[in-house]
């Protein structure tokens, strides 16, 4: 047992996880909802303009994961101190933006299966 926390020990830095780095959560397509449903959150679409323009969660800012400085842009856009709730087409994405934004300090959530979950389940989207 000692062999394997030693080993956790040595390997998890260079994982780019610390002991005491939180992950991000994940939540299905409902208990997202519930949770973007409060005025006071922050809501980050990952996709592209063009995927945002065709349809997204209302209140929800655009910064695509693909911009060579995401990380810059969020900073600029986004409150540490708020949880962020992300998502993209299908949670790709929005797991890969999820995981910077963690590791850059912030309280994340991630949405399992993306817009085309939220659309399937016929919540509202703004256009």
């Amino acid at each position: 047992m000692k062999k394997i926390i030693l080993l956790a020990l040595l390997v998890l830095p260079f994982m780019g996880v610390n002991a005491q780095q939180k992950a991000y959560s994940n939540l299905k397509t409902e208990p997202f909802m519930e949770a973007v449903s409060h005025d006071d959150i922050q809501i980050l679409d990952v996709r592209t303009l063009r995927e945002f323009t065709q349809g997204h969660i209302k209140n929800a800012k655009n910064i695509s994961v693909f911009e060579k400085d995401f990380l810059k842009q969020a900073a600029k856009t986004l409150n540490k101190k708020k949880t962020v709730y992300v998502y993209c087409r299908s949670g790709g994405r929005s797991a890969k933006a999820s995981s910077m934004l963690n590791k850059a300090g912030y309280d994340v959530v991630n949405l399992l299966g993306g817009f085309i979950g939220w659309q399937r389940a016929q919540y509202p989207i703004e256009k």
